[in-house]
Order: structure tokens, then sequence, then C-alpha cells
């Protein structure tokens, strides 16, 4: 009977640990985005791209160069951008553009 009863016990663990991780919300990676536009555009999706990047990153300058953010396309990208200032933005990109 006690074998049945740790075998139980064992089993329940088991299906409580799996349950557990079946219900862990994914984590989204960050992805890229490249800032090519002029002052004034930081806010804009338009703006920014994962693929075209600067050649002027540097130290320092007054545009941003690149931010990592969870938005996979423009659209969440822009909801991301309208839900900051251009003070934050800024401060997200540790390279910057002239």
């Amino acid at each position: 009977m006690k074998k049945i009863k740790l075998n139980f016990a064992l089993a329940a663990m088991l299906a409580g640990a799996t349950a557990a991780f079946a219900f862990t919300p994914a984590r989204h990676a960050n992805t890229n985005w490249y800032f090519n536009g002029s002052a004034g555009q930081e806010q804009s999706a338009s703006a920014w791209s994962t693929t075209t990047v600067p050649d002027d990153c540097a130290p320092s300058g007054t545009l941003p160069c690149e931010i990592s953010v969870n938005a996979s396309n423009q659209t969440q990208l822009q909801s991301f951008l309208s839900s900051h200032t251009v003070a934050q933005i800024d401060a997200m990109s540790a390279e910057k553009r002239p």
C-alpha cells in the first residue's frame, strides 16, 4: 500500500511540474530596430528598420542609432514608440547618430 501511495505522489508531482511548464508564458525575443530618420521622427515607426543599419553610428550624437524592443513588426513598434517620449527612446540607444 505504501508503494502505491508513493507512486501516486510521484505521479502527482510530475503532473504538476509538467502543467507548470505548459502554462509558462512564452518569452519573445527583442528585435533590433535601426533609426534611419531625421530629428522629429523618433516616434514614427516608418523611420525605423530591422535591416538598414546606419553607417554613422558613434558614441555621441543627437539621434538614436539602434533600439532593441519587444516589437517584431512596425505596428507593434509604433505602439511601443507612441508610449515613450523622445527622450526615453534616445536613452535606449547606446550609440547615437549625428
